[in-house]
């Protein structure tokens, strides 16, 4: 029938519509998956498979099967190398620091043993870095404080009497060799010598004197050397003392200058008479000075001041081309 021919073709015109929208939206949504799996590609190619990893340097796997980049490793390279050349430093700086101390240690036995007199509590420090110095075979310089320095002097040693005890030592020195007998440029230091070491001294220099006891007078000032009193007992027991002003001799060593003679009471000048006799012969001294040598000081050193304290006389002492083995 016509009308039926007619809806057919229609539906069948319809249905072909149909199928090429249909088609189109397929092509359209399979373009669509195309393009979100090559987002997806992209994606897992830069987060590998777990999202961590990267491409390696080699293209190959890292870490949980991910691709690793190249700058990555180059990068983890970088960091490897500086931290082993810091720790090459380190141990570098370790060894360094270990042979300084080492040889600041050996420095101080050396000295011991060129001074074996030095008290337990002596201090010695020395200037710079000492490690090369000691590879050049002397020390530039060298400072030594010590409660007591006991020395075999000079003329004392050679007599054979004791020697000579250096208390409150404080000594600085150049130009060390560093074996025996230690050769040294210069020496600089002050020192005091007690009371009873000085007694000692003077009875040496003035070996008529009847036995006596010296000890500190007027304290020494920066423009006066003091004076020290020698007591002692004169005529069968009569007591009997001496004002004594210390100074440096022509020679460099110690001079004793009797000023002044006191007997029970009495003051003389050393110059007079007393029942008719000098003055100075009451007390075994044919001069009012009693000179202790250079000789009785360490050995190359000359005395430059003197100083009269409540523990001793002050020196000040100085030489240069000094052999510390021979103080």
């Amino acid at each position: 029938m016509p009308g039926t021919g007619g809806a057919e073709r229609g539906e069948r015109h319809g249905a072909g519509r149909a199928g090429a929208v249909s088609t189109a939206n397929m092509a359209g949504a399979a373009g669509a998956a195309g393009a979100a799996g090559a987002v997806s590609t992209a994606d897992d190619d830069e987060t590998g498979a777990d999202g961590e990893g990267v491409v390696g340097g080699d293209g190959g796997p890292g870490r949980d099967g991910a691709l690793r980049r190249p700058g990555a490793r180059r990068r983890r390279g970088r960091v490897i190398a500086v931290v082993v050349l810091l720790v090459l430093v380190l141990v570098a700086g370790g060894a360094g620091a270990g042979a300084e101390f080492y040889t600041r240690s050996r420095v101080a036995a050396v000295v011991r043993s060129a001074l074996p007199g030095l008290s337990s509590d002596a201090r010695i420090t020395t200037e710079g870095l000492v490690l090369p110095q000691v590879l050049g075979g002397r020390l530039d310089s060298l400072a030594v404080t010590a409660g007591e320095l006991e020395l075999s002097s000079g003329d004392d040693a050679a007599a054979g009497r004791d020697g000579l005890t250096l208390l409150d030592l404080d000594a600085t020195l150049t130009s060390i060799g560093l074996s025996d007998p230690f050769p040294t440029r210069s020496v600089d230091a002050t020192a005091s010598v007690g009371w009873d070491r000085l007694t000692t001294m003077v009875a040496a220099a003035a070996p008529d004197m009847p036995a006596l006891t010296v000890q500190a007078g007027a304290l020494g000032s920066a423009d006066d050397p003091g004076t020290a009193t020698a007591s002692t007992s004169v005529l069968g027991g009569l007591a009997a003392s001496m004002t004594i002003a210390p100074s440096v001799s022509d020679d460099g060593g110690l001079l004793l200058s009797v000023t002044s003679i006191t007997v029970r009471g009495i003051e003389f000048d050393p110059g007079a008479t007393f029942l008719g006799r000098p003055v100075l012969s009451y007390v075994g001294l044919e001069s009012s000075e009693i000179s202790v040598g250079a000789g009785s000081l360490p050995q190359g050193l000359s005395l430059s001041r003197v100083s009269v304290t409540d523990k001793g006389l002050r020196l000040s002492l100085s030489g240069s081309d000094v052999e510390m083995a021979d103080l």
